[in-house]
């Protein structure tokens, strides 16, 4: 009964008459839809660039209590080497330790 694909040259009739108001509505969703296109490209780039400052102070933050830890093991490990120090510094290391 079905042997293969039917195909069929059907023309849609237009649904609205072509007048100066259908007119005016179609570009007016042409530029709209180009709107919409720039406004998504600039708040995909702000969003963009919030994470890229979210993770650039983020870096700097975790540096910093890096650095602290790394300060932190040398002034905890000074006392273990043995070294000779004048006695004000001994007076500031006493109070750190």
């Amino acid at each position: 009964m079905f042997d293969g694909p039917l195909l069929y040259d059907i023309i849609i009739p237009r649904q609205t008459e072509d007048n100066l108001l259908t007119q005016i509505l179609t570009k007016v969703g042409k530029v709209t839809s180009k709107g919409a296109l720039s406004l998504l490209v600039a708040q995909f780039t702000l969003v963009a660039l919030v994470k890229f400052l979210f993770k650039t102070i983020q870096k700097a933050a975790l540096n910093e209590v890096y650095g602290m830890f790394t300060f932190l093991q040398l002034i905890v490990f000074i006392p273990l080497i043995h070294v000779n120090f004048p006695a004000n510094s001994l007076i500031i290391l006493e109070g750190l330790v």
